[in-house]
């Protein structure tokens, strides 16, 4: 029988969702909705499995806490993203 990869993807909770949708709005001017919560967890942990980042809450404190200019920050990834699910710019 052939080996599995067993690694499961991070949730994201409640609160998690709450503060990316903050952040996001903040920093970027996107929204998001519940009706969006499924696919920004999916493009996330996409995201987490890229940097190698272990949880959510990890990686917004690595967003709130990069420097001026850093290119992590420039959501660059995100704003393609915005289009593929309808977050709002406002």
């Amino acid at each position: 029988m052939g080996e599995t990869d067993t690694k499961l993807e991070p949730v994201l909770n409640d609160a998690e969702f709450r503060m990316f949708t903050e952040l996001l709005r903040r920093h970027c001017g996107l929204h998001f909705g519940p009706e969006s919560r499924f696919v920004l967890e999916k493009r996330l942990a996409r995201r987490l499995r890229e940097l190698e980042i272990k949880s959510f809450a990890s990686y917004h404190y690595l967003l709130r806490n990069v420097r001026p200019g850093d290119d992590e920050f420039g959501f660059r990834w995100m704003f393609g993203f915005a289009a593929v699910i309808g977050g709002s710019r406002q």
